[in-house]
């Protein structure tokens, strides 16, 4: 948990609310709670999560579809989800998407795993688990569906040659 308050940290956001995607049992809830973070909220899938997590998070973590977060639009100032896209199915991700736009008022930062622009449709590299599970997009996919939604890519960083660790960070452009 530190290294991704360290990452949003180092980033200088401008923000006092986050919302984490896919927050499981509210570990990140607590741990930014403890460094300062008071406005800190999740949504989860698994009902056993949810009704198994933090105690103290209990009225800030909520279930959720996988696609739909039961958040008003504009809620926070930051939308965070860490290894949670490259497992949406890719018909859904989208959707994902833009409903993280929806409730975010400016920024939406994603942890995922990638595959390099130019990569084939079909090709292996693509599919994690023989593609049930996992099936990943190129950074310029992630800006084509953010830019459908006037959001811009504002940084992206890739740890490794292969796109195992990228952050990338969008922010809504306001006219």
């Amino acid at each position: 948990m530190r290294k991704k308050y360290d990452i949003i940290k180092n980033l200088n956001l401008d923000y006092k609310s986050i919302l984490f995607v896919g927050c499981a049992l509210g570990l990140e809830l607590n741990a930014f709670t403890n460094y300062g973070n008071k406005d800190c909220f999740g949504v989860e899938v698994s009902e056993y999560a949810v009704n198994n997590c933090i105690s103290k998070f209990k009225d800030k973590i909520k279930l959720y579809d996988g696609v739909n977060i039961p958040f008003d639009n504009n809620s926070f100032d930051l939308i965070s989800s860490w290894d949670v896209m490259a497992l949406v199915p890719k018909d859904k991700r989208e959707n994902l998407i833009k409903e993280q736009i929806r409730v975010s008022k400016r920024y939406i930062m994603m942890r995922t795993q990638i595959v390099y622009n130019g990569t084939e449709i079909n090709h292996k590299s693509r599919n994690a688990f023989d593609g049930n599970v996992a099936y990943f997009f190129s950074i310029e996919e992630y800006e084509e569906i953010f830019k459908k939604y006037d959001c811009i890519l504002k940084h992206s960083y890739v740890n490794d040659k292969k796109g195992d660790d990228t952050i990338l960070l969008f922010e809504k452009i306001f006219s």
